[in-house]
């Protein structure tokens, strides 16, 4: 897999699609951001945030979230911590 998938990923990805998964079960699509704290700023939420179950400060880089913690259709998938 990721043979081909660093052939087809830039080094340092512009574009990083993000779900966000709310509390409730909601999804929301996540804009561009350069961090996981400016992406839950510019959506309007607040609260702590899960990837692949570590909990993420919110000065985590997209770009390394891309690099790591994507999945196999390159989306960074974060879960919204009920407060």
């Amino acid at each position: 897999f990721w043979g081909v998938n660093s052939r087809l990923v830039a080094d340092t990805p512009r574009q990083v699609p993000v779900r966000v998964y709310l509390p409730d079960g909601r999804v929301r699509i996540g804009p561009a951001g350069d961090t996981v704290g400016v992406i839950l700023e510019r959506l309007g939420l607040a609260g702590g945030v899960v990837s692949h179950g570590v909990s993420l400060p919110a000065d985590t880089p997209l770009a390394f979230l891309a690099t790591h913690f994507s999945f196999p259709d390159n989306t960074v998938h974060l879960c919204l911590k009920a407060l």
